[in-house]
């Protein structure tokens, strides 16, 4: 699946079709906890994903490379200024880098270089941003919490790339807008739910339940490779 320029697959590589969807998902529920319970349910790689439900990414890619219909040639297709790449301007300055309908859910952000200037999240077309702060915050910190969170498993450094595996949802709509010196490379990966589907829109704070579940997932995660000592924990088994 392509999403507005930007490079995206459907779930798992399959195609949903109408004869996964049984009745109670036609009008479905899902809390907060239910999301973060999806980064580790491995039973989950096993199911097909229901009629309408769709994951894709958003990336800095750069958007140079084209394609000619009239042609059918490719034109600068071997180029690299892929920390360039953004959707449009924002009205209010910045640059557009996710821009996507719910009911959805953000599973992960990725920076290579997140830096000073501000990143702003706007949930169900509110007028003012849930989240605005420097990019870089978004790895360090957790909630009003001072630095480093306490989720080193949910926000990783790997090979230099900062990522951070807190769950942001929304039900009508999700933009977010990176500023001036906000650093460079992005990538936005999300999901789409059927539109009956209702999910928690994200308001910039955490519920003592919310970060709760996400020490729970931390710690799961922390655990990957292992027998977990609790069967009763969503997706028991080896991670």
């Amino acid at each position: 699946m392509t999403l507005d320029g930007c490079r995206g697959d459907t779930v798992g590589g399959l195609t949903p079709t109408r004869s996964h969807v049984t009745p109670e998902l036609l009008d479905h529920t899902l809390t907060y906890r239910d999301l973060v319970g999806r980064l580790t349910d491995l039973r989950r790689l096993a199911t097909r994903p229901v009629a309408g439900e769709t994951t894709g990414t958003f990336t800095s890619y750069d958007r140079s490379s084209t394609f000619d219909e009239a042609t059918a040639t490719y034109r600068d297709w071997g180029a690299n200024a892929d920390g360039s790449g953004y959707l449009r301007e924002h009205d209010d300055g910045g640059r557009v880098v996710f821009d996507a309908d719910g009911p959805g859910v953000i599973w992960r952000l990725w920076s290579a270089l997140p830096a000073g200037g501000h990143l702003r999240v706007y949930i169900d077309d509110g007028a003012e941003p849930v989240f605005d702060r420097p990019f870089r915050d978004l790895f360090d910190r957790f909630g009003d919490e001072r630095s480093p969170a306490n989720f080193p498993d949910l926000m990783p450094t790997l090979s230099r790339g900062r990522n951070c595996w807190i769950p942001v949802g929304y039900q009508r709509h999700c933009t977010i807008v990176l500023d001036q010196g906000s650093g460079a490379y992005y990538r936005v990966s999300h999901s789409t739910f059927p539109a009956s589907w209702t999910v928690p829109s994200f308001d910039g704070t955490f519920s003592p339940d919310d970060a709760i579940a996400l020490a729970e997932a931390d710690r799961a995660l922390s655990l990957r490779g292992r027998q977990r000592p609790d069967p009763s924990v969503s997706g028991w088994g080896l991670l």
